[in-house]
């Protein structure tokens, strides 16, 4: 869990920075490196920053890929947390 948190403030803050590079017309992130951030458990972050920045919304591949990797990271996350708290008794 700790995990997804991490990669969603990594995915925020991505967006955030891409959207400023985007108004000012400099070199932005690759689409690439932010769904690699979403697959690997920044989705919820990248998600988010959709929304606050307005960023990425006109691109259909991001609305429907980020909603699908967030159920995808958080059903990844209730399956790893059994493991994780079992860990912790031991």
């Amino acid at each position: 869990m700790k995990w997804i948190l991490i990669m969603s403030i990594v995915g925020f803050l991505l967006m955030g920075y891409d959207k400023s590079k985007a108004i000012n017309g400099e070199y932005r992130i690759p689409e690439i490196t932010l769904f690699s951030v979403a697959i690997i458990g920044g989705a919820p972050g990248i998600g988010l920053g959709m929304l606050v920045f307005w960023h990425k919304v006109r691109k259909g591949y991001f609305v429907i890929g980020i909603p699908l990797l967030i159920y995808l990271n958080y059903r990844l996350a209730l399956y790893k947390l059994p493991t994780e708290t079992k860990n912790k008794k031991e």
